[in-house]
């Protein structure tokens, strides 16, 4: 086969450039930022190109310029190719192997300038040597990447591969001999369709490459994000420490099969390992490294406990911190092992989190985000754990505590403080001889106040044996906060009368505000969630039969969210989303549910609708046409660039699905699947409308 040599140069050199540029404006819609992965791969297509230029240039440009420059360029981009390669798989370049060859082809071309056929043989063994080493390390990382544009980008380094070797062996042979790189043969055509296809196959590989890699990321977040939730559920759940802490091991160690996870908690005194939580590990090793005092070059989890730095051993058999625990790791079959210290809220280290590979292992941006973010889950378990810890313990002393008067006590006759001890008053922050002969209720947080008189009535009438519950107080020094109250009626000179007990429990009640709102709300717009909605539903179908009337469920998709994202990126993204569930929340009653579903999709709950159907289709229909019109209303966010505030206006609409029901015959996941539907069938007649589920 024989094809116009100048005419496969202007091929390559169109393909070559159009493909740089289709990949660097993908590159600028994903990442803003130069030299990400994307954008070196277009860099080293232009360079590609660029060198195709040359060549086809040849006696109409200075033969240094065409020559020597010409084949630096296709040089190099093998090595920003390589470059791209180690920057998306998070590894640090091998430059040397990189680079030389570039420097070489410079510097040998500049003396070979007459040449050519040693020129073509030394040139086809250098970029079969830069595609081997590419080769080499993609096989290496494919164990660390998933679907198939990997094995797309080695088709392509094996065609490179094969051409070159071709070429050498023809001329070797003398099958062909060439006095311009121009002349057009059989071995000329067969590489330079070669080349052109192995271009196709690297950019297609890369690109989908990437894509593959942002699609299992997203899918990994939701996994997280459900494995989060049900840590928090746990926690509201007020489970063991130890069940809530195997949950996280275990739940990391599902999302991540290739994972060993541990937990380890240090003593009170914070100074060694003591408790271990890490299923997977044999049980030889844990028991090896319990009790070991945390400290410099006790491993990964010692040094990090002791220095609350991340510790990160690729390879334990020669990192220093692992000199006297190397063999122990070799015995247990573990290669690599990164720590992340566990703080609370105050900094103070409450243990580790750690997970170990059975071979050498890197961690890449979204492992540390992994690692960081279950460090912090577990933190929020072991504080918790403790406080309610604590809070046992002062139970079980109560007696104690009126005895040594260590915790707030007071003695209630007719509504009257009669006693108060030394640490009420330093709780409530006044002196004994104001609170004496003072109304309990003037200490009283103004909305507590009746449920305070209701439960000294109980308590004085016998009706109870004893009470415990929580009550704001105004205190005169840190102003209002949480004690539990708890108290027993008694004899107090030969009248009725209740014994007290205070304690501040406010660290722990705002701790379960905390955990309450990241089980039931939207992180981002404060909405309810699914699960907030899931039992808002459950209660509209039962007042849906107690009171024979109708409610509405509206299921809205934006229509045009993800390309303001994908220009402005997701922070001007979350502002819309943010704007969006506010017009959502004007546009119905208080006693509606408006929640986020999750991405850009929001779900509207009307209830307490006419009983008649009709009617109630027509009130629904309203409040669908009245919130289309309120979403449609332009955007104004404003956003950082470069340090320069700047206003984004943007506008979009919504396509809403709605399914009004009044009785108990479907669940609610049923009927947000209809309206979900209904949802879509807007969007396919059109979008920025209404279609009611039939």
């Amino acid at each position: 086969m024989l094809i116009h040599t100048p005419t496969m140069f202007l091929v390559i050199v169109t393909t070559s450039f159009t493909l740089a540029l289709a990949i660097a404006w993908i590159s600028y819609r994903k990442n803003n930022s130069l030299f990400n992965p994307l954008f070196m791969w277009s860099l080293a297509l232009a360079l590609h190109g660029a060198a195709y230029l040359l060549f086809s240039l040849r006696g109409n440009i200075n033969d240094v310029v065409s020559i020597v420059v010409g084949n630096s360029f296709l040089s190099a981009g093998f090595a920003v190719f390589g470059e791209a390669i180690y920057r998306f798989h998070d590894e640090k370049p091998n430059r040397l192997t990189l680079w030389v060859p570039v420097v070489f082809i410079a510097l040998s071309f500049s003396m070979l300038l007459d040449n050519q056929q040693t020129r073509l043989v030394i040139s086809a063994l250098v970029f079969t040597l830069q595609s081997a080493a590419l080769l080499a390390f993609a096989i290496k990382m494919r164990n660390n990447t998933i679907g198939r544009g990997q094995y797309i980008i080695e088709t392509g380094l094996v065609s490179v591969i094969a051409a070159m070797v071709l070429r050498v062996v023809s001329f070797l042979m003398g099958s062909i001999k060439l006095t311009s790189i121009a002349e057009s043969n059989s071995i000329q055509s067969y590489t330079f369709i070669t080349v052109l296809i192995s271009l196709l196959l690297l950019s297609i590989g890369f690109v989908l490459m990437t894509h593959e890699r942002a699609e299992k990321r997203a899918l990994d977040n939701q996994a997280f994000t459900k494995f989060s939730n049900k840590i928090l559920d746990l926690l509201s759940l007020n489970r063991p420490l130890e069940e809530i802490l195997n949950a996280i091991v275990n739940g990391i160690e599902r999302l991540h099969p290739e994972m060993l996870c541990s937990i380890l908690l240090l003593d009170k005194r914070g100074k060694f390992l003591s408790r271990i939580f890490a299923p997977s590990l044999p049980e030889f090793y844990n028991s090896a490294i319990q009790g070991v005092e945390i400290g410099l070059g006790v491993g990964s989890c010692g040094t990090a406990a002791y220095t609350k730095q991340r510790v990160i051993a690729e390879k334990i058999a020669t990192h220093p911190y692992w000199v006297a625990y190397k063999e122990l790791a070799l015995q247990a079959g573990l290669a690599s092992c990164w720590s992340q210290p566990v703080l609370s809220s105050n900094q103070k280290v409450l243990g580790t989190f750690a997970i170990y590979h059975h071979d050498e292992h890197a961690p890449e941006s979204n492992d540390i985000e992994l690692i960081e973010a279950v460090a912090k889950l577990a933190s929020v378990a072991i504080e918790r754990s403790s406080s309610v810890e604590q809070l046992r313990e002062s139970e079980k002393h109560y007696r104690l505590l009126i005895e040594t008067a260590n915790e707030g006590i007071c003695v209630v006759n007719d509504g009257i403080l009669r006693y108060a001890n030394p640490k009420l008053c330093e709780l409530t922050g006044y002196d004994a001889n104001i609170l004496t002969n003072k109304s309990i209720i003037d200490l009283i947080y103004h909305e507590d106040q009746a449920m305070v008189i209701e439960n000294q009535k109980k308590l004085l009438q016998t009706t109870v044996d004893d009470l415990k519950y929580a009550i704001r107080i105004s205190t005169r020094h840190r102003g209002v906060r949480w004690f539990e109250l708890s108290g027993v009626a008694f004899e107090w000179h030969g009248d009725n009368a209740s014994l007290n007990f205070l304690t501040d429990i406010h660290d722990r009640k705002l701790m379960d505000e905390k955990i309450q709102q990241l089980a039931y709300l939207d992180a981002l717009t404060q909405l309810p969630n699914r699960r907030l909605l899931i039992e808002h539903l459950k209660q509209a179908l039962a007042r849906n039969i107690r009171n024979a009337s109708y409610s509405a469920l509206l299921f809205l998709d934006l229509d045009n969210f993800k390309p303001l994202n994908d220009k402005h990126g997701h922070n001007v993204g979350d502002m819309l989303l943010i704007e969006v569930a506010r017009r959502l929340q004007l546009c119905v009653r208080q006693t509606d549910t408006v929640a986020r579903f999750g991405g850009d999709e929001f779900v509207i709950l009307i209830t307490d609708m006419d009983a008649d159907e009709s009617s109630a289709h027509t009130q629904a229909e309203n409040i669908a046409k009245k919130i289309l019109s309120a979403v449609a209303d332009p955007y104004l966010l404003q956003t950082d660039n470069n340090g320069t505030t700047i206003t984004v206006e943007h506008r979009c609409t919504a396509s809403i699905g709605v399914i009004t029901f009044n009785n108990g015959d479907s669940s609610g996941e049923k009927l947000l699947d209809r309206a979900d539907a209904a949802m879509y069938r807007a969007k396919q007649e059109g979008r920025n409308t209404i279609r009611f589920y039939e």
